[in-house]
């Protein structure tokens, strides 16, 4: 498992960096205000692009290990897709939310498409080949967008939104069809077996779920406060995911290795990993708490000390993370899909909730405080619930 922890690890390492670096650039380039509205689209863009994928990339396991054709099917997934962004847009409308949201579209499309062909070299255990891809979208896409942005003299957010979709779309473009990794079958295979709906439909459930839980933040503080409000919990979200990064690792690499296990097995693997989270995210922590402060100024300017109150809490919500983002994975491998929805269909509305009470009184520090409460109650009733299957299984 080491190895396969290092490749992935090191691969989202990668990707964590080139984020900091893109974002980064863009605090010292751009007015706060634009890049509100750049985060802001970003956040929307993440979750069309999950929406889009339809549970195709979780299912990809189950593909695997029953032999179904698991290329992607570039036809009907653009149908699929189609309908998906349309009832995204007319979502987005209702709300009253429209800016830039047309680029999201082809965006999307290709995010959701690099997150099948991932999935596809993860359950393969093709660790390399996964973190080639992982690189070389960040490479292309977030080095590229920082490269525009100060060799172009690029400053507003319109721009930097047309030149991040045209990188997705070129890296997306290169794998899907020079890799060979797309079927042209107008009903693919995998659409029709009893194996998507059993399990793909109800991973893009729970993806869905645990993606509303970390974007309904941006989105709450976008629609009550503004785009500079927006950037300084941007900048909070990117040190805080800085250290989700290694539990993501951890447990992209435990899933394929437990699915076929036995319940003792599973189970050690699984407080193997959370062990290896927490100690991950430990260090980190404790050096941001003592610096924070003069990091932010130092990195991303003065500005962004706005930020600090809302990394603390953050960061702090990483901890019970660990034990929801490992737990549901062990749940998920057991069947057990019930527990990890009703963990998160709370959290959401927990987090709305709280979210529309605290961030119209205290600002971003309230969406930073309900996102903590809203993690740590995922992360102690999956903590409960495993605890009495154990029992139960005696």
């Amino acid at each position: 498992m080491s190895s396969s922890v290092v490749l992935v690890s090191g691969s989202k390492i990668f990707v964590s960096l080139f984020s900091i670096i893109l974002n980064i650039t863009l605090t010292r380039n751009l007015i706060s205000s634009e890049y509100g509205v750049f985060s802001y689209w970003l956040t929307c863009l993440n979750f069309l692009g999950l929406v889009c994928i339809l549970g195709i990339n979780t299912s990809h396991i189950y593909f695997f290990k029953h032999k179904v054709d698991n290329s992607l099917p570039i036809i009907s997934y653009f149908f699929y897709f189609s309908l998906m962004a349309l009832l995204f847009q007319v979502t987005l409308t209702w709300l009253g939310i429209t800016n830039n949201i047309l680029w999201s579209v082809p965006a999307a499309f290709a995010m959701g498409g690099m997150s099948i062909i991932n999935a596809d070299a993860q359950v393969r255990l093709k660790f390399g080949e996964y973190a080639v891809q992982c690189i070389c979208l960040a490479f292309v896409v977030m080095g590229g967008g920082a490269l525009t942005v100060l060799a172009f003299g690029v400053d507003t957010a319109k721009q930097l939104i047309i030149t991040y979709t045209t990188l997705t779309v070129v890296v997306f473009s290169f794998f899907a069809f020079v890799k060979g990794k797309v079927s042209f079958a107008p009903i693919p295979k995998l659409l029709e077996t009893k194996i998507f709906f059993k399990y793909g439909f109800k991973g893009f459930l729970l993806n869905l779920l645990g993606q509303a839980l970390y974007f309904i933040d941006i989105i709450i503080i976008g629609i009550i406060l503004n785009d500079k409000d927006v950037a300084y919990y941007a900048v909070a979200g990117i040190v805080a995911k800085t250290l989700w990064l290694f539990i993501d690792a951890v447990g992209a690499v435990l899933f394929p290795k437990i699915i076929l296990g036995g319940l003792k097995e599973k189970l050690k693997k699984t407080q193997s990993a959370i062990v290896a989270s927490f100690l991950l995210c430990l260090f980190p922590s404790i050096t941001f708490i003592l610096i924070g402060e003069y990091a932010l100024a130092y990195v991303f300017g003065d500005e962004y000390i706005n930020s600090l109150e809302s990394s603390y809490i953050l960061i702090l919500a990483s901890f019970p993370l660990v034990l929801y983002k490992i737990y549901s994975r062990f749940l998920v491998s057991e069947n057990q899909w019930g527990i990890a929805y009703k963990a998160l269909g709370v959290a959401v509305i927990l987090n709305v909730f709280l979210n529309l009470i605290l961030v119209d009184i205290i600002g971003i520090m309230g969406a930073a405080i309900a996102s903590l409460i809203s993690y740590s109650f995922c992360g102690i009733y999956v903590y409960v619930k495993v605890k009495a299957i154990l029992i139960n299984e005696g």
